[in-house]
Order: structure tokens, then C-alpha cells, then sequence
């Protein structure tokens, strides 16, 4: 299959539309193919400025207040009912247009963008800013990056690696990410206030990926990839043990 046909799938995984087995097939993609990794980052970043600008642009409880009024004093003025009708049908399309808003925005959308910012990393040449597999040049990377510290697990023996990582912004807040490797997979790990993070302790998602979170001291581990729930789940204990 060609990189153009590919492509004419990446968008609907990107927003998991795609049946299952296609997204598997698009992932495995994904992680062969530099130019359509490429293509995926560049779609990435194009939702979350448009996500962005619609956040920029929601109406003020005020404006809305003042349009309610606007309209309670048309209608008692005596004017003819077209006009009050379309008044009415005005408001109702701005009241639908804040619902779709408002459901696009609301906080389990933190989990996509999660899965986004996982999704990035896996279109990346240059998916980490420190390059590494030592916990003791990782972690002190992190110092000055991000207002906390964690603590890394031991992972000699088991069938996981530290690969590096970098600092990831969900809604605006600084959050260490850091990469695994597990097999064939790569797993995303990202560390940040657990109000920044927020979202179910597991969570499916129709691209294929799983998310597992758990919350030590005020910060939360959110731990997304592709892998199986089970392996996620083992990783996320080893990294709970290791902030005991």
C-alpha cells in the first residue's frame, strides 16, 4: 500500500474512527514509515491549534447574559412572530454551537490529548529531549524542567527498557514524559499535577491505545501505549513501587 493511500487513513486513526484492525495496521505503519509519521505529527499539531483557538474564542457568561436578555426584551416588545423565530433559531444554533464546544472541551478529552501527545512521540524522529536508558542521567535531567521530583524504577531483568524522555505541556502544564520500550512497543509515561491529569485510574481508547493512572502525593503517572492493559498495568506498579 502506498504512503498516499496510508495517509488517506491517518487522520480518521488519529481521531479513532477506524475499525480496530485497521488502526493496528496504521500503527504498525506508523512506526516504519518516516514520512507518514511526519504527516501524523503535522495533523497533531493542526487540531490542537484549532482546539486551542476554539477555547481562545468561547463567549463570556456576560455575553451570554446579555444575549438572553437581549432576546427577553424583543419578545416582550410586541414584535411579529418570523422575527421572534428567528431570534429563537439564532439562539439555538449559539447554544448548540457552545454544546459541541463545550463536548469537545470537556475533561475526558485530557485523556486524548494524552494519547496525542503519545502519538507524537511515536511519529518523531526525535521522539525524547535526553536520550537514555541510565534512571540516574533521566531523572536529574528533569530538575529546573519541572516544578517536582519522582523517582525512577529498577527495570534490570524485566522485559522493559528506559528509552529517555522530555517535558510534555497538557492544557498549558509543564509534565515529565518519559519513554519506555516494551518488545515492539513504545509506552508513554507522563508525570504531572494530578488536576492537569485527571481521568479514570484505566481507560480503553478506539485507536488501540490504553491508559493506566495512578496518583502519589497530589501528582498523577498516566501510563499510555499500545501494549496490552496487563502490560501497562505492570509497568505503572513498578513506577508506583518505586515512590515508596
Amino acid at each position: 500500500m502506498t504512503c498516499e493511500l496510508w495517509r488517506d487513513q491517518i487522520e480518521p486513526y488519529i481521531d479513532g474512527e477506524l475499525a480496530s484492525s485497521h488502526d493496528a495496521e496504521v500503527a504498525a505503519h506508523l512506526r516504519t514509515c518516516a514520512d507518514c509519521n511526519a504527516f501524523a505529527a503535522e495533523a497533531i499539531h493542526l487540531k490542537r491549534a484549532v482546539a486551542t483557538a476554539g477555547h481562545r474564542y468561547e463567549p463570556s457568561v456576560e455575553f451570554r447574559r446579555q444575549i438572553m436578555d437581549s432576546i427577553g426584551a424583543r419578545a416582550s416588545s410586541g414584535r411579529t412572530l418570523p422575527w421572534r423565530a428567528l431570534v429563537f433559531a439564532a439562539m439555538l444554533l449559539f447554544v448548540v454551537t457552545l454544546g459541541v464546544f463545550a463536548w469537545r472541551n470537556r475533561t475526558p478529552d485530557t485523556t486524548r490529548e494524552i494519547a496525542d501527545i503519545h502519538l507524537n512521540a511515536l511519529a518523531s524522529a526525535n521522539p525524547v529531549d535526553v536520550v537514555s536508558s541510565d534512571m540516574h542521567t533521566v531523572k536529574p535531567w528533569f530538575q529546573g524542567r519541572v516544578p517536582f521530583t519522582f523517582n525512577l524504577p529498577e527495570l534490570a531483568g524485566s522485559p522493559y527498557s528506559l528509552a529517555g524522555g522530555r517535558v510534555a505541556y497538557v492544557r498549558g502544564t509543564p509534565c515529565a514524559q518519559l519513554l519506555f520500550q516494551y518488545r515492539l512497543h513504545r509506552i508513554s509515561m507522563l508525570i504531572g499535577p494530578a488536576n492537569s491529569l485527571g481521568g479514570d485510574s484505566e481507560h480503553s481508547l478506539p485507536n488501540g491505545f490504553h491508559l493506566v493512572r495512578f496518583e502519589r502525593n497530589g501528582y498523577a503517572y498516566v501510563t499510555v501505549g499500545d501494549a496490552g492493559l496487563d502490560t501497562l498495568k505492570e509497568l505503572s506498579q513498578k513506577m508506583q513501587s518505586a515512590q515508596n
